[in-house]
């Protein structure tokens, strides 16, 4: 994955960077950096941000050996 599927993903439902931002609370510009970034340089925590305010959830996947754990980045979390 590369910054610029993130774009496609939004285009493909029917987004605009700008609807993004005001869905995340962001800046456009922003939004626009993070879809020319390489997918390496961008953090769990803004993509995230991003896949929730194209509506869509954001799922972690480790593998390690042959045990594959998923993990839902977009259920909120409570701390003990």
């Amino acid at each position: 994955m590369e910054g610029s599927d993130l774009a496609r993903i939004r285009k493909s439902v029917g987004l605009t960077q700008t609807d993004v931002a005001q869905r995340w609370g962001c800046s456009q510009s922003l939004v626009a950096r993070l879809e020319g970034a390489p997918i390496s340089s961008v953090t769990i925590r803004s993509l995230q941000s991003y896949i929730t305010a194209l509506g869509g959830a954001c799922c972690l996947r480790v593998d390690i050996g042959d045990r594959a754990v998923e993990i839902n980045l977009s259920r909120p979390t409570t701390r003990p």
